[in-house]
C-alpha cells in the first residue's frame, strides 16, 4: 500500500526538474526589465512630488508677499464729498459764422474724370454757376 504523499502513474522527475528550472529562467529574464521598471517609476514619482512640492513653496511665498504688500499699500480712505450746489453757468453757443453759409459743404466723386474735367467743374464753382451751364467766355 502506498502513502497519500506518492503519486501512482508514470512520469520521470526529470520532466518536472526540467519545468521548474524553465519557469525560474523564465521569471528571472522577466524580473530584470520589471525591477528597471518598478525603479524608474519610482523615480519619476520622486521628481513629481518635489516639483509639486517646490511648485506649493513658491505659491504659498507669493500669498504670503501679496497679503503683506496689500495691508501696506492700502492706507486708511479719506471720503471727501463735493458738494451738489456749485453750479457752473454754461456757455452760449456761439452765433452762425455767416462765411459757412455761404458756402455749403461740396462733395464731390471724381471718379474716372481727367484732371481738365475736374479743373472745369472747379472754376464754375467759384464763380458761382452750376453744372451744365456754358462756361463764361468773357463775352457780357
Amino acid at each position: 500500500m502506498k502513502g497519500t504523499w506518492q503519486t501512482t502513474g508514470s512520469g520521470s522527475g526529470a520532466a518536472t526538474a526540467a519545468l521548474v528550472i524553465g519557469a525560474a529562467v523564465l521569471a528571472a529574464s522577466i524580473a530584470g526589465p520589471v525591477v528597471a521598471a518598478v525603479a524608474e517609476l519610482a523615480r519619476l514619482v520622486v521628481i513629481a512630488v518635489a516639483v509639486l512640492g517646490g511648485l506649493a513653496l513658491l505659491g504659498g511665498a507669493v500669498s504670503v508677499a501679496y497679503r503683506l504688500r496689500q495691508r501696506r499699500a492700502t492706507p486708511a480712505r479719506v471720503v471727501s464729498v463735493v458738494p451738489s450746489t456749485v453750479v457752473r453757468p454754461s456757455r452760449a453757443l456761439p452765433a452762425p459764422r455767416p462765411e459757412l453759409e455761404r458756402h455749403p459743404e461740396v462733395h464731390l466723386h471724381l471718379h474716372g474724370m481727367t484732371a481738365e474735367d475736374v479743373a472745369a467743374i472747379l472754376r464754375q464753382h467759384g464763380t458761382g454757376r452750376g453744372p451744365g451751364t456754358p462756361p463764361d467766355t468773357g463775352e457780357d
